[in-house]
């Protein structure tokens, strides 16, 4: 009975609608409909079909706007999933850009992106009617135009599209949209005050389409310009992202390159400096994942090809060690944890097996400073007894006693050091 009743209320609604002849009327009950937006409980897709069709544009572009709202509920979402919707609001978008149609431009771009959320069938009907070269172009336009609201509509609809996988990522990356990405970061560059909104959804479209294609390698211009943004952004979430993308690109050896050369280790460095003074300030807390982002990547750096880039990460690792695991005195207690969200992190991040091809791959050739530091850190952190099993199992321990009877160029302190790690691995890498 209950569907029923819906049902035949929606029937109703839709009759109601398509019946109003006074223009202001149904400009009003749009306005109603905007209001109430996702909570709006009738199915009226049927009725925004026609409206769509209306010589009115201010009907038109209220109905945009009234469906950009109504599929904010992803229940309803699939209704409006059509081609009698989609098809018109991508033929107003091939039209002409000028200050007379702004708006309605805006809405189309937030209705196509709703639309997108979470639902293949309106990202395929955009492919079908061929829309991702043209909000490809539309976003060109904007740049060009200098529009900043529809460009940041027009790349967080291509965002949404390409969340749905590497079908999708595949379309959007063909159809030149990281040249886009690389236009609109290289303008936010040269700004006084970035929009950090801006910076997000470029990176994370940068983000997704490499997820879907970890062999992916963006050129050379792309990553120099993540690596200036990570140099220039103060806002740490942003940094993160670039964290996220420099760590995917690393796999290659062309990037692990340009990021030695161009600083970029150092700038992961500056990054955790900046992260230790917050956690000594106790601005950090168990929500944040800044800290997470940048273990991940150093300890990726250890097996770079660059002893440059080797000894950089060692030392913000051990930076970071000297802070996580000292010992707090009472008044200097938090409720979060930093000593073992540290060593969680780095167990995640596989620092015993990174370690051991660290020494087997540079037990000649590694320059006796790496080599000190690399002890320094292993010092300090082998006392951890999860750290230490982790070692164990990596058989880091070993590794250590092959590199020291290989090399004649240790001094005496350094082979001493590399004992007391031996011990401590031994000693305190044991099952709870």
């Amino acid at each position: 009975m209950d569907g029923y009743t819906a049902k035949k209320s929606t029937s109703f609604e839709t009759l109601v609608i398509q019946n109003i002849t006074n223009v202001n009327e149904l400009k009003a009950k749009l306005s109603g409909i905007i209001l109430a937006g996702e909570d709006y409980q009738y199915d009226v897709s049927d009725s925004m079909k026609v409206l769509l069709t209306s010589t009115d544009q201010d009907i038109v572009q209220l109905s945009i706007e009234a469906i950009a709202e109504l599929v904010k509920c992803e229940q309803k979402r699939d209704s409006y999933a059509n081609k009698s919707i989609i098809g018109p609001i991508l033929d107003i978008l091939r039209k002409e850009t000028v200050s007379d149609n702004i708006e309605m431009v805006k809405q189309c771009c937030r209705a196509l992106g709703n639309l997108c959320c979470d639902c293949d069938t309106s990202r395929r009907l955009i492919v079908s009617l061929e829309g991702i070269p043209l909000l490809v172009k539309l976003l060109e336009r904007s740049i060009d135009m200098r529009l900043d609201e529809i460009q940041t509509l027009a790349s967080k609809t291509l965002l949404n599209f390409a969340i749905g996988g590497a079908e999708f990522t595949d379309i959007i990356f063909q159809a030149g949209i990281v040249d886009m990405v690389q236009r609109m970061l290289s303008i936010e560059l040269k700004k006084d005050d970035f929009d950090d909104d801006t910076l997000s959804t470029c990176l994370l479209i940068l983000s997704v389409i490499n997820d879907n294609t970890p062999e992916l390698l963006y050129s050379e211009m792309v990553n120099k310009t993540i690596l200036q943004v990570l140099r220039d952004s103060l806002n740490m979430e942003i940094s993160e992202l670039c964290l996220d993308h420099l760590h995917s690109q690393a796999e290659h050896e062309s990037v692990k390159t340009l990021i030695a050369k161009e600083g970029g280790v150092q700038l992961v460095c500056s990054r955790l400096e900046e992260l230790v003074s917050r956690h000594t300030a106790g601005e950090l807390n168990a929500a944040d994942t800044e800290v997470d982002g940048c273990i991940s990547s150093l300890v990726n750096m250890l097996v770079a090809s660059h002893s440059l880039m080797q000894n950089e990460a060692i030392l913000a690792l051990t930076l970071l060690a000297i802070e996580s695991l000292k010992k707090l005195s009472p008044d200097s207690q938090t409720e979060f944890d930093y000593e073992k969200s540290f060593v969680e992190q780095l167990i995640k991040s596989e620092i015993g097996k990174h370690v051991t091809i660290l020494i087997d791959t540079n037990c000649a050739k590694m320059p006796v400073e790496v080599a000190e530091n690399l002890l320094a850190f292993l010092d300090i952190t082998s006392k951890s007894n999860k750290l230490a099993l982790d070692y164990k199992d990596a058989k880091v321990h070993e590794c250590l006693m092959k590199f020291s009877d290989s090399r004649t160029d240790l001094t005496t302190d350094m082979k001493s050091c590399i004992f007391g790690v031996f011990s401590s691995i031994t000693n305190n890498g044991k099952n709870d």
